[in-house]
Parts: structure tokens; C-alpha cells; sequence
């Protein structure tokens, strides 16, 4: 129970499916808004991603990774407040393995190397989604790509990061730091917590 984060009313199951019932949103997804726009500020994008932070810190908290952080999941509702959205593949992290063969689920643009080799994922994995969501709201572009999933996931788990600084010269350097960081291969080396990416 989060103000970032969407509230689900119910769960159950009709035979071999399984819904839940989410409250209904007026607004635009952040996919949305970069389509529109290309891309964002400093300053919008440090206001919508502090949100997104509280969000999955607290999620963190409560050991829940969400597992497909990306634009289309991220809402702005007719007031500008940020609600996280999609916790369709949350892990629980007390869960043992999600499926006998460590599927590979999620977003390949956004996923984190971790995940794309079916590893065991914390709340590291979800600060690099954000690193990427950050990195495709500042340049205008994810930072991989590629002509299937498996080529993007590859780069993900193979090779370094474009450096955002590079790419944009105005940009403060603390700035390309931070998202650099975020965007190391080894979760380890990232920040903390996701809150503390943001602030750097």
C-alpha cells in the first residue's frame, strides 16, 4: 500500500486463467510521453523518477522485486502523480524459483544482465531498469538495442553502457556518473538503493 505504486482490488481464477483487478487510471503512461516528446529535462525526469524510487524502494522493502520496470509501465495520472504499475511478474524475493527452468521474463530493453541469464535478481536488478529508463528519458534512445531479444539482452550482459555524458556533452558529468553506475554489470557495484541513484 504505496501512493506511487497501483492498488490491486482483487485476485482470482477462472480455470486455467488467473487475473487481478486494478484500480483505473485517468492519465498517460510514460511511454506515452516519450513517443510525444522524445525526450525529457533534467528536471522532469529527476521528478518522475524520485516518484518511481519511493515506489520500489518500498516494494524493496516488503522484499517484492517488480521485475519489468519500463516507460509503458510507469503511469502519470491527470495530476502528474506517478503510479507504478504492472506487477504482473513481481517476485517475492522469500519465493524459491519462479519456474524449474529460471525462465527469462521481462522486457529486454530494460532488463538487467542479471535477469537475462535467468539469475537470481534483487532489488539491484530493478535500479538498472530505471538506469535504462533514465538514460532512454535524457538521450532520447535505450542505451542497447538490437534486431531480436536475445542480440539485446546479449548486450546487456556483454558490453559496457554507452556513457550518456558522451553522447550529451551539456549534460553535468555527475549526472552520466550516476546513470554509468546504476548500469554496472555487477549489481554489487550499483547504488544502494534506487532512491540513491536518484539522488546522485
Amino acid at each position: 500500500d504505496h501512493p506511487n505504486i497501483i492498488p490491486i482490488y482483487r485476485i482470482g481464477d477462472g480455470g486455467k486463467l488467473f487475473w487481478y483487478a486494478m484500480k483505473f487510471l485517468e492519465g498517460k503512461s510514460l511511454e506515452d510521453l516519450l513517443k510525444e516528446r522524445g525526450a525529457m529535462s533534467l528536471d522532469e525526469s529527476i521528478e518522475i523518477l524520485e516518484q518511481v524510487a519511493d515506489a520500489l524502494d518500498y516494494a524493496h522493502e516488503h522484499k517484492v522485486i517488480h521485475r519489468d520496470i519500463k516507460p509503458a509501465n510507469v503511469m502519470l495520472d491527470n495530476r502528474n502523480r506517478v503510479i507504478v504499475t504492472d506487477f504482473g511478474i513481481a517476485k517475492a524475493l522469500s519465493e524459491g524459483k519462479l519456474t524449474a527452468t529460471d525462465s527469462v521474463i521481462g522486457t529486454p530493453y530494460f532488463m538487467s544482465p542479471e535477469q537475462g541469464m535467468g539469475k537470481t535478481v534483487s532489488g539491484a536488478s530493478d535500479q538498472y531498469s530505471v538506469a535504462v529508463m533514465a538514460y532512454r528519458m535524457l538521450a532520447g534512445h535505450v542505451p542497447f538495442d538490437g534486431e531480436s531479444a536475445i542480440d539485446i539482452l546479449h548486450k546487456h550482459c556483454m558490453f559496457p553502457a554507452p556513457v550518456l555524458g558522451e553522447e550529451m556533452p551539456d549534460l553535468p558529468p555527475h549526472v552520466s556518473t550516476a546513470v554509468a553506475r546504476a548500469l554496472s554489470k555487477d549489481g554489487s557495484e550499483r547504488f544502494l538503493s534506487v532512491h540513491d541513484l536518484i539522488q546522485a
